[in-house]
């Protein structure tokens, strides 16, 4: 009896790139829709990009420089090629090509893990102190003059202490006014696209960040009014209400 052959893929020249770059990157060069490659990663039991990234930033700090990337790779069930690359980011931030050869790390997954914002943090965080030194010490300047102003004004109202109950009603309604713009708030909007049976559907909500908009997606799946699995979340824009 002859042997059925199997069914390829075009996912399958990139299948050691899944969980290493985002599926995108992989539909980009393949031309596969979304829910397929998601089909085929979940397949091979292999967990998204922006939760590998999110498991090896939060370990990195405890990584000992001596431990061997496979080992690492199998503790926290990572791609060892993610974890090579997420190793390097000093050096790769200082030289990417040299240290790209230096290592033998696969550029692609290079590329992701430098675009990511959350490795983005690490290399600015020196550059803000000094601009927010430099800020502070020109508002210490101006409040000497302000200060000043404020004694004397407040001097020539102690002169007139028998006020109008007029002068305390205006008060009261710039203290309300002041209230109520502190009341107005920022609101963003979010479109979320599901995948259900292999087609893809997109709802709108507000929220104030990514994180309130993907929560209001689990509540409406789990009320039963959204099936299918949430696969991406853009913003369309933002109001102040």
């Amino acid at each position: 009896m002859a042997k059925t052959k199997k069914r390829s893929s075009k996912v399958d020249k990139y299948a050691h790139l899944l969980g290493c770059v985002k599926d995108r990157y992989i539909i980009e060069k393949t031309g596969v829709t979304m829910p397929a490659v998601s089909r085929y990663r979940k397949k091979k039991e292999i967990k998204a990009f922006k939760d590998n990234i999110k498991t090896m930033a939060a370990a990195l700090p405890n990584i000992s420089s001596k431990a061997a990337d496979k080992t690492i790779a199998k503790n926290l069930d990572l791609p060892e090629a993610l974890v090579a690359a997420c190793r390097h980011l000093s050096e790769l931030r200082e030289d990417k090509a040299a240290t790209i050869q230096k290592y033998g790390l696969l550029e692609p997954v290079v590329d992701a893990v430098l675009g990511e914002k959350i490795f983005a943090g690490d290399d600015e965080s020196a550059e803000p102190q000094k601009n927010t030194k430099r800020r502070g010490n020109s508002r210490k300047r101006r409040p000497k003059k302000r200060a000043g102003k404020r004694k004397i004004n407040f001097r020539k109202k102690s002169n007139f202490k028998s006020t109008s109950s007029e002068d305390e009603d205006s008060s009261s309604e710039d203290s309300s006014s002041e209230e109520a713009n502190k009341k107005v708030i920022l609101v963003k909007a979010y479109e979320c696209f599901v995948t259900a049976s292999g087609e893809e559907s997109s709802f709108y909500t507000t929220a104030m960040n990514f994180q309130e908009a993907a929560q209001k997606f689990e509540a409406a799946h789990a009320n039963g009014a959204i099936k299918g699995d949430l696969v991406r979340i853009l913003l369309m824009g933002s109001a102040l209400a």
